[in-house]
């Protein structure tokens, strides 16, 4: 029976796990007496990365807005820092190398302020490791609020006054996640086809990821049925396969193997970093047996 262990600390999109963010669109302030604000395009959301001891810079988008804007010329310098109310720490889990963004009428004064957050001893516990339990109970992800506090260029620019409103979301690296081609293999004793040269439906070609849980666990959705999800456990020491697990939701009781074929084992190919899934379950009339080949587009 599967059991969730791990707290997801994620956005999935994915398959590109170094990128953000963010979800709330903000309400954009429009001050009555005609003045132009330097805003952020969401001032709710979260900046999430691989916690694979390497620096990440993500991007939070700003613009200006407001009801002369298109009468400006000037380039517009817009100038943040961090909130002392953050509980995320400058140099233990962010820096912004540079907070003063120059925004143009050429671009439509769209930017972006950098953010360079830094995974190095920020990854989360998994559940062999001293202090889980505390851990899993007590964690809160840092937060970082960014203020606009300055504009300089035109006067009829000034700051908006909302703050961005960020988590930081530290994801563990696993080996095998991101994105795959996948061709399947599907073979039903009654429905179709034959074995092993005939799969019922076809050779069949779609696209999963493997949304990392922690850093030999990832959770993907389960063979044609992609609404029911499964896990696979891989040993990122190794690259050994140890074990594959299905939704409870899911009636019947599936197994690793081939029943027909014993040289049919899964595994992970570490130079071509295919994954090789085979697993059955029983069902009215026999096994229906399954051949799955994840390429990585990674």
């Amino acid at each position: 029976m599967k059991k969730i262990k791990y707290i997801l600390i994620f956005i999935l999109s994915l398959g590109i796990f170094n990128s953000c963010l963010v979800d709330d669109t903000a309400d954009i302030d429009k001050n009555d007496q005609g003045l132009n604000l330097a805003v952020f395009n969401t001032v709710k959301g979260d900046l999430t990365v691989l916690a694979d001891n390497a620096e990440h810079t993500l991007k939070v988008k700003i613009l200006v807005t407001g009801p002369t804007v298109a009468d400006l010329t000037s380039d517009i310098s817009v100038t943040f820092a961090a909130s002392s109310s953050s509980t995320a720490v400058s140099g233990v889990h962010y820096r912004i190398d540079n907070p003063t963004v120059t925004l143009t009428k050429a671009n439509n004064y769209l930017g972006n302020l950098e953010i360079v957050i830094l995974t190095a001893g920020n990854a989360p516990l998994e559940d062999d490791d001293p202090g889980y339990a505390d851990w899993v109970e007590n964690y809160v992800a840092p937060k970082l609020y960014v203020d606009v506090i300055s504009t300089t260029g035109d006067s009829k620019v000034g700051p908006s006054g909302k703050s961005a409103d960020l988590n930081i979301n530290f994801v563990s690296y696993c080996f095998f996640a991101g994105e795959y081609d996948v061709e399947m293999r599907y073979f039903h004793p009654t429905a179709g086809g034959s074995y092993p040269n005939d799969p019922y439906g076809g050779v069949r070609v779609s696209r999963k990821t493997m949304n990392p849980l922690s850093s030999k666990e990832c959770k993907f959705g389960f063979a044609i049925w992609t609404d029911n999800n499964s896990w696979l456990v891989m040993d990122p020491a190794t690259y050994a396969f140890v074990s594959y697990t299905v939704a409870d939701t899911w009636n019947y009781n599936v197994v690793v193997g081939d029943p027909n074929d014993p040289s049919k084992v899964s595994h992970y190919d570490p130079i071509t970093r295919k994954i090789y899934l085979y697993y059955h379950y029983s069902g009215s009339g026999g096994n229906r047996i399954f051949w799955e080949v994840f390429t990585p587009r990674f």
